[in-house]
């Protein structure tokens, strides 16, 4: 069984936003709230995959506010002050206790999700210990390592977070495994 731990809120947390070029605003805004018209936030999706060329892949809790019970990669949005890597690096570790190396990490794509969020994707080719896993007891309540073959099976059903779950043309894993096949 995996270990969980529960990370506690001790302040609240802040995102800066960017305007439709992608230059930042100035202006903060605190999680949650809405994002002004014309204004954007970043987030991150990480995909981690091993010299099996299997993904890391993580359950959102039931109470996740975005997609509860859906399996996805780790992410999240980008701090104030913070970079999109840097978010990367910390959202994987804080939902998965994973620790990433920044200087494999190789951004292949980003677009922009829900007319408000710039989402870059991060890929990490890294070998990790799915049994050292340690969950964030309020975002993830299960992680795994799946091949290309699982994840696809779990998009047809609905179980992933992507193309059909989100409605849309765009899927970064399509994109992502073109890229490595």
């Amino acid at each position: 069984m995996k270990k969980k731990i529960v990370y506690e809120e001790t302040k609240p947390e802040y995102r800066d936003t960017f305007n439709s070029r992608r230059e930042p605003t100035g202006k903060s805004i605190k999680r949650g709230d809405p994002i002004p018209d014309g204004e954007y936030i970043i987030a991150t999706a990480v995909w981690v995959t091993d010299s099996s060329d299997r993904f890391l892949i993580t359950r959102r809790t039931m109470n996740c506010s975005w997609m509860p019970g859906m399996w996805g990669v780790p992410g999240g949005g980008v701090f104030s002050g913070e970079n999109s890597l840097s978010s990367a690096i910390r959202e994987t570790w804080e939902e998965t206790g994973i620790a990433l190396q920044p200087e494999i990490a190789k951004l292949f794509c980003s677009h922009i999700l829900d007319d408000r969020v710039y989402l870059d994707h991060w890929l990490f080719k890294q070998d990790f210990d799915i049994t050292n896993c340690v969950l964030q007891a309020d975002e993830t309540m299960d992680a795994r390592a799946a091949t290309v073959v699982e994840i696809l099976n779990m998009k047809e059903q609905g179980a992933f977070i992507g193309r059909k779950v989100l409605e849309t043309r765009f899927d970064a894993f399509d994109m992502l495994i073109d890229t490595l096949l």
